[in-house]
């Protein structure tokens, strides 16, 4: 697959994105972790989308600025949390002041959707920029670990209802670390593709990124739970601009 715009993804799933991915929570979890290790605002959420977890960082007494390249996505984001600070960019080209934020927070595999060589590099560098002296850099990925062993694409079914199917088709690149995807929606209206497109960095390959960049690793952890001390096949990572 073709690399996608940056706002392609957002504009495909922004009707769907809160009834699929219900099950990822509000972000009282990841809100309260951030509490926990005194991290400061104003956080920002690269990948906002429908403003998922900015109601809890709010309720937290964060100051939230959402990042989305997705107009769709951020229409949705306005009507839920119209007094929160939103910026329509792509996340690798962040329009904010070099050390003006006190985190940056990337939930939910976000910055694998840079899947172009060279990208989250490219924006690991910009968003350590723009971090205060002690400021954080909070990613949550999958760790890759297994993943491109099985075959190399799939065919699943998502839904089926009694006026819709969804499927969702999956090829990975074990060479290239990449998973390039489609949800395909058949109604009777017809048929609708939502694409998507990741390429997995390791944990490794993220520490690089980050010490390039001028940043050292603080903690990293299986989850945002208090729980969730042993890393699987997800993590969440800390990084911090030294003061």
């Amino acid at each position: 697959m073709q690399f996608l715009p940056p706002d392609r993804y957002g504009d495909a799933f922004a009707d769907v994105y809160d009834q699929w991915y219900a099950d990822l929570g509000d972000g009282a979890d990841l809100a309260a972790f951030l509490v926990a290790r005194g991290v400061e605002g104003p956080v920002v959420e690269l990948g906002v989308g429908s403003g998922r977890i900015v109601g809890a960082l709010e309720a937290s007494g964060y100051a939230v600025i959402g990042l989305d390249a997705s107009a769709a996505m951020l229409a949705r984001c306005r009507e839920a949390h119209p007094s929160t600070a939103i910026v329509r960019a792509d996340m690798a080209r962040v329009p904010l002041a070099p050390g003006s934020v006190g985190s940056v927070v990337v939930a939910f595999n976000t910055l694998f959707n840079l899947a172009e060589p060279g990208a989250q590099a490219a924006a690991v560098a910009s968003l350590a920029e723009r971090l205060r002296p002690g400021g954080h850099l909070v990613l949550e990925c999958l760790t890759g670990d297994g993943l491109f062993d099985d075959a190399s694409s799939s065919v699943g079914v998502r839904s089926i209802e009694a006026d819709e199917v969804v499927l969702t088709v999956t090829k990975l690149d074990p060479d290239a670390h990449t998973l390039a995807g489609q949800h395909v929606t058949i109604s009777e209206s017809g048929i609708r593709l939502r694409p998507w497109h990741l390429r997995i960095s390791t944990p490794a390959e993220l520490d690089a990124m980050a010490e390039a960049a001028g940043l050292e690793r603080v903690e990293r952890r299986g989850g945002w739970g208090d729980d969730d001390t042993e890393v699987g096949d997800r993590h969440v990572t800390v990084y911090r601009r030294p003061v």
